[in-house]
């Protein structure tokens, strides 16, 4: 069974169910979600790579291949 033949139909009342609840809890605007969510987007690959170059400058992975 593969996710890519799944064909279902779009629920409209259950995604405006959940955009309703979202918004009474967290209370913020469309576009604040929309920030938000982009924010998101750009801080984790971001992260990634700053902790990638962190552990490339202490020399992490250069120790790890000469303890074989």
């Amino acid at each position: 069974m593969s996710i890519a033949a799944h064909q279902g139909e779009l629920d409209v009342h259950l995604l405006g169910w959940i955009k309703d609840l979202l918004d009474d809890l967290l209370g913020l605007s469309d576009w604040a979600v929309v920030a938000l969510t982009g924010a998101v987007i750009l801080i984790i690959p971001l992260g990634l790579i700053l902790l990638y170059f962190s552990q490339r400058r202490r020399g992490s992975y250069d120790r790890a291949g000469d303890e074989s």
